[in-house]
């Protein structure tokens, strides 16, 4: 079951006319390979047109509250060692 398509075709091959069973299973399983081959380029083309797509809208979203924090730091760091060299408190 599963082999052949139709009963004729296993009833070739077990008279010898058809092709054999191993080369009918051998036969489906790379077809099945490929079509799993197909199936994934596609995922995987869908999944980077997506996030090139929708992942530029969100850079700014995410990039933004960190950025804030960063340059938060850096500015807290300059006015140290402005206040050190002028010689402020610190």
């Amino acid at each position: 079951m599963g082999v052949y398509e139709t009963p004729t075709q296993a009833r070739e091959s077990l008279d010898g006319a058809g092709d054999s069973m191993a080369a009918t299973v051998v036969r489906s399983q790379l077809s099945k390979t490929s079509e799993r081959t197909v199936t994934n380029r596609m995922l995987r083309y869908v999944a980077k047109r997506a996030a090139s797509r929708y992942g530029g809208r969100l850079i700014p979203l995410i990039g933004a509250p960190i950025s804030a924090v960063q340059n938060g730091g850096s500015t807290k760091d300059l006015g140290r060692r402005a206040l050190a060299y002028y010689g402020g408190e610190g």
